[in-house]
């Protein structure tokens, strides 16, 4: 659950002026789809269907474009030449749909009375505006704990981890994404209760207490859009009822969801009986061909593991879509086992995973099992590490990314 922000509409102390602004069409796209994407068109608040569009001259001239829906509210940064400063507020989806349409080339923004007219050298277009003076103020972190990450890895952080947090609205927190920081430690969980993601990082610097938010995994894909694959740093804050991330061009706030997210450290197994290495790549081919034959409901596709190969199998008769087959060399350690996954979950982990290969840690066939990339490319080192993992159980390191999965019942036809 969101709580809903106790943001007032209030009057700002600078109203509309008559702003003129030249920007590049592709930056003022993206700014744009940037900030419309927390826009709602069906916003019960009308001043909630706009886009802020602030102009500014400063050291360099620059036109910051802000969309809330009063729990997210998102501002980027383009750069522009500001021929007068001045605010004002349009329609956003009519405003990046005219955007959008224009080739790349100089697009001038002025406003003038109650209207911004958009031109170009061969077109011009007016659009009613609202005064920026009606449009919530973004609010401000109080007393949060600080930290900086790179782009780069906080975006690997959200694909490893947003994939496996709950899609139906009854699921309450578990549509979220925990973000924790303790000591030197950045941590992003998220669990459907059927499967759990959980990815960490170091951080660069250890931040001064433990703090924790979880924020709906929908912002999260949203934010992952907004962060570039570089080093450049994204700075975080974190308070009591927020949660701010902010780039040189980009500021994204928004309010923690409600209730308490499950102890993700308790569900991780602390000790296996069977270790199963498997080439990435081909166990995820393999699982596409076979996935081909079970229903939307079901979903279950049966793996027999044996010594030197896994025999993955999928036959759905309500569902009328015949049966397949698919046998893949494995290296097991320990006895033979077949075991049921909702075929899903299994590729949703493999669709992210970047590793060649992966280890599947497993206990019976109705208990938890626990997947793994392996990163270093030294056999040797390889087997040192993954025998250190498997016994510190529970304990994650910074760095790892690992992936919880519940078993599935097997069909009758398998049974016995």
């Amino acid at each position: 659950m969101i709580a809903s922000y106790h943001w007032l509409i209030v009057t700002a102390e600078r109203g509309d002026e008559e702003m003129k602004v030249v920007c590049r069409t592709s930056a003022l796209t993206a700014g744009l789809q940037s900030a419309a994407r927390v826009v709602s068109p069906r916003a019960t608040l009308p001043i909630l269907q706009n886009v802020k569009l602030e102009a500014t001259i400063g050291e360099e001239g620059m036109l910051s474009i802000t969309g809330t829906d009063m729990n997210t509210c998102v501002k980027r940064i383009v750069p522009a030449q500001v021929e007068k400063e001045g605010a004002t507020t349009v329609q956003a989806k009519l405003l990046a749909d005219l955007i959008a349409s224009f080739p790349e080339t100089d697009i001038t923004m002025e406003l003038q009375d109650a209207s911004l007219i958009i031109h170009d050298d061969g077109s011009e277009h007016l659009l009613p505006t609202v005064p920026a003076d009606e449009f919530p103020i973004m609010p401000e972190i109080a007393e949060g704990v600080t930290f900086t990450i790179d782009q780069a890895t906080l975006r690997k952080l959200i694909r490893q981890s947003v994939f496996a947090a709950a899609t139906e609205e009854t699921a309450g927190v578990c549509t979220g994404v925990l973000i924790e920081a303790e000591e030197d430690s950045l941590s992003l969980v998220a669990t459907d209760t059927h499967r759990m993601a959980i990815a960490r990082t170091k951080l660069s610097e250890p931040v001064e207490r433990r703090i924790e938010a979880v924020i709906p995994a929908t912002v999260l894909r949203d934010i992952n859009r907004l962060l570039t694959e570089t080093e450049e740093t994204v700075h975080i804050a974190i308070d009591a009822a927020h949660i701010q991330l902010e780039t040189k061009d980009m500021q994204c706030i928004t309010l923690k969801m409600q209730g308490q997210f499950p102890n993700y450290k308790r569900v991780i197994p602390k000790s296996f009986t069977r270790r199963l290495e498997l080439n990435s790549a081909t166990f995820l081919s393999a699982l596409r061909r076979v996935s081909l034959h079970v229903g939307e409901h079901t979903r279950c596709i049966v793996l027999h593991i044996e010594r030197d190969k896994m025999t993955i199998t999928a036959e759905d008769p309500e569902a009328g879509r015949g049966s397949g087959r698919e046998v893949i060399p494995t290296a097991l350690d320990g006895e033979p086992l077949l075991i049921a996954f909702n075929a899903s979950f299994l590729m949703d982990f493999f669709n992210v995973l970047e590793s060649d290969t992966a280890i599947m840690e497993m206990n019976e066939n109705y208990q938890a099992v626990v997947i793994r990339p392996v990163e270093s490319e030294d056999e040797e080192g390889e087997q040192e590490s993954t025998e250190k993992k498997s016994a510190k159980g529970a304990e994650l390191e910074d760095g790892e990314w690992l992936y919880v999965v519940m078993p599935m019942q097997p069909p009758e036809q398998y049974e016995g």
